[in-house]
C-alpha cells in the first residue's frame, strides 16, 4: 500500500490548483479514521464517489491575484471601555451621567458598575443606576437599585445586550433616589463601563 506524506499531498493539491481558476471548487474523500485525503479522489469541479469509510470534503481556491471571498461579520474582537471619576450624586431621582461610550453600529454586550457610598449616617440613601442607549437617556436600558441604611457602601452593576442599527451613545447614569438628605451624601466611585461587540446577538 502506498502511503503519502502531508508534504506530498500539498504538492499534489498545489499541482491541481495550479491549473485551476479562482472559481474552481475542489472535492475529495477523507478517511474517517485518519481524516487524511485519498489522493486519487481529489477532483476540481467534480464530485468523487466516496467509500463507506470516507467523508466528502469540499474547499475552494483563491484566485491568481489572491482574491478571497466577501468579508464576514465582525467577531467578538472589538471592545470599548471607559472609567468615570468620583462623583457626588444628586437626590430626588435626578440622574447624572457617570460614564459614556460612543459606539459604531453593531451588536453589543454592555456592562457597567460603580461603588456607591453614603457618608451620612442619619439618612437612608437609595442609589439607583442604569445603562441607557441614546444621549437623552430615554432609550432602552437596564436598571439596578439598592438601599443603604445610614453610612455604608454598595456596588451596583448593570448588563444590557443591545443591537445598534446605527452609531449611538451609551451612558451609565445614577442618582440618589432618596427624598431626604443633601446633595453629596452618596458618592459614586470606581465607575467602569465596557461594551464588547459580538458577531451575532440572538434575543429570545
Amino acid at each position: 500500500m502506498v502511503r503519502l506524506t502531508t508534504a506530498t499531498l500539498v504538492v499534489l493539491v498545489a499541482g491541481i490548483a495550479g491549473s485551476s481558476s479562482a472559481a474552481d471548487v475542489f472535492h475529495a474523500c477523507s478517511k474517517d479514521s485518519t481524516s487524511k485525503l485519498r489522493p486519487s479522489s481529489i477532483l476540481a469541479n467534480a464530485t468523487p464517489v466516496c467509500r463507506s469509510t470516507e467523508t466528502l470534503r469540499t474547499w475552494s481556491e483563491a484566485g491568481p491575484q489572491g482574491e478571497t471571498g466577501p468579508q464576514g461579520p465582525p467577531g467578538p474582537s472589538d471592545a470599548f471601555s471607559v472609567y468615570g471619576a468620583d462623583t457626588p450624586l444628586p437626590v430626588g431621582g435626578t440622574f447624572l451621567s457617570l460614564a459614556q461610550l460612543s459606539l459604531p453600529a453593531g451588536s453589543y454586550i454592555i456592562t457597567a458598575k460603580a461603588s456607591l457610598t453614603n457618608s451620612n449616617a442619619a439618612v437612608t440613601a437609595i442609589p439607583y443606576c442604569m445603562i441607557v442607549v441614546g444621549s437623552s437617556g430615554l432609550g432602552l436600558n437596564d436598571q439596578t437599585i439598592a438601599t443603604i441604611n445610614g453610612a455604608g457602601t454598595v456596588t451596583l452593576s448593570a448588563l444590557l445586550p443591545i443591537p445598534l442599527a446605527s452609531a449611538n451613545v451609551v451612558q451609565f447614569r445614577c442618582t440618589n433616589n432618596a427624598s431626604l438628605g443633601s446633595d453629596g451624601d452618596v458618592t459614586a466611585s470606581m465607575v467602569t463601563m465596557v461594551a464588547v461587540r459580538v458577531g451575532t446577538l440572538t434575543q429570545q
